[in-house]
């Protein structure tokens, strides 16, 4: 900017005091002396206004030099100007204020087109141009930087209570602990409730939205209110099946047999485990059934079906036993009842052939 410019900027304490109060008459007057001291100074049209509240006063000030530097004096122009100037912003708030504004400014520009054309291009007085159906949405330059001011320039509470509406979630909360804290940030924040109702669309759980606009036909001109009463109505219902649902799986849960110990199967599944039996010394047995011992107590004079020391509890199938029950599942047999079964069909076989 140069030596000259650097002096500039350090005698603008008068117009930034007339600016901060928001006296914007009295800081264009305090530019335009300045402006008069410095008349080298070159000036270019300021960046976007991207609605950041620290910059709203630096911004102004810059567009303002501007419209000196090029001798604006008509306010729809500087209007117009400025409007196409500020643009996005978080959430897009700079940008739909501007758009808000922006198309009446066109609309009255267009009539003013219109009558120049139709009265051989001349100016319209104050009075004709109160007259026409379109107005400008200020009545000038100084009215909407007030509006400017008023409307970006936020206290810190504010601005943190914005930051905090922006960044809340609900996330695993219950819908009432969440609406509690965003309610505080929304009162805050000082936003108009379509800007609040935008911001709590993007930060209830995506499901329970997804209701109150898909069910509850709620639109973003609906009362937040309306909108909150709507979604702890959903909630109820939900955990009330969600209890409901609860005792009845618990339920179901107590009706089934506990598992026992279980092995695996050959399909890889698991099945009940089964005692895995005692192998018996098959050369022992030979030497009993030699000598005429008692497989069960290695003692003479007795077979082991009938051996009067046997503790086992199993089923010992007689000859008797055996003749009233011809057809035995052999392979639920022990070694000792699969030879005694043996034994006696082969005593039928020679009973029956003599």
């Amino acid at each position: 900017m140069g030596q000259a410019g650097i002096a500039f900027w350090g005698n603008l304490s008068e117009g930034e005091k007339a600016l901060h109060s928001g006296n914007i008459a009295s800081f264009i007057d305090a530019v335009k002396k300045e402006i008069r001291k410095e008349p080298g100074i070159k000036v270019e049209l300021p960046d976007d206004y991207e609605g950041d509240s620290a910059q709203i006063l630096p911004w102004l000030r810059r567009m303002e030099l501007y419209f000196l530097h090029k001798k604006l004096q008509d306010d729809v122009e500087m209007m117009t100007l400025a409007l196409q100037k500020i643009k996005k912003g978080k959430g897009n708030r700079a940008q739909e204020w501007a758009d808000m504004h922006i198309k009446s400014v066109l609309q009255y520009q267009v009539e003013l087109r219109d009558w120049k054309m139709a009265n051989g291009d001349q100016e319209p007085t104050t009075a004709q141009k109160a007259a026409f159906t379109h107005q400008p949405p200020f009545a000038s330059w100084v009215a909407m930087s007030n509006e400017l001011l008023r409307f970006f320039q936020t206290t810190e509470t504010q601005s943190k209570a914005i930051e905090k509406l922006n960044s809340i979630r609900q996330g695993t909360r219950d819908f009432e602990d969440y609406w509690m804290e965003f309610k505080v940030a929304a009162t805050a924040s000082q936003f108009d409730n379509a800007a609040i109702v935008n911001a709590f669309k993007e930060t209830v759980n995506p499901g329970l939205g997804r209701k109150l606009v898909e069910t509850a036909r709620l639109t973003i001109s609906d009362p937040i209110q309306i909108w909150a009463d709507r979604a702890t109505e959903f909630e109820r219902a939900k955990r009330d099946a969600d209890r409901q649902y609860g005792r009845t799986s618990d339920r179901g849960k107590q009706d089934k047999p506990k598992p026992t110990s279980s092995t695996p199967t050959s399909h890889g599944t698991a099945g009940p485990s089964k005692p895995t039996p005692t192998p018996r010394d098959e050369n022992a047995m030979d030497i009993d059934r030699k000598e005429g011992r008692c497989y069960k107590c290695h003692e003479k004079g007795h077979r082991f079906f009938e051996c009067p020391n046997a503790q086992e509890k199993k089923k010992v199938f007689t000859n008797r036993q055996l003749e009233k029950t011809p057809e035995i599942d052999v392979d639920k047999l022990t070694n000792e009842e699969l030879g005694s079964y043996y034994r006696k069909q082969i005593e039928d076989f020679h009973k029956r052939g003599k």
